[in-house]
């Protein structure tokens, strides 16, 4: 699932909304038969999809190398740190009587590969509180 542009022309889009730059939220019917919002967080760089920013490192004074960064979706090690602290946060939450305005639920792995070039992408997936911090 990748954020596009409501003009695109890919097949079997889900409708949904921008919640951030590099998330969206949409509508899910679930298995057993209810309707869930679903956050998906780094589902792509606004309607871009996943785009390499090319940017230059200096690794010391008169040397500059170039190097690349892929924008709009997560990485391993971010969509587990993610989800652990959120699931920690909705904890503290709701000891104190207030909800948060995500659960974590899993990921999403895109189509990677074993080299820098194809580096796997993540989503993090959460079930999406319209009604955030309830008092």
């Amino acid at each position: 699932m990748v954020k596009v542009s409501s003009e695109s022309q890919l097949e079997g889009k889900v409708a949904g909304s921008a919640s951030g730059k590099r998330s969206a939220i949409i509508d899910v019917k679930m298995a057993d038969g209810t309707e869930k919002m679903i956050r998906l967080k780094g589902c792509g760089n606004e309607d871009q999809g996943f785009i390499d920013q090319n940017y230059l490192v200096t690794i010391h004074k008169d040397k500059a190398v170039g190097s690349k960064e892929i924008r709009g979706c997560q990485f391993e090690n971010s969509t587990y740190r993610e989800s652990y602290l959120q699931n920690k946060v909705n904890q503290i939450l709701s000891e104190n009587g207030l909800v948060g305005a995500n659960k974590p639920i899993g990921f999403w792995k895109y189509s990677g590969g074993d080299t820098p070039e194809e580096v796997w992408r993540w989503s993090e997936v959460g079930v999406a509180n319209p009604y955030p911090l309830q008092i």
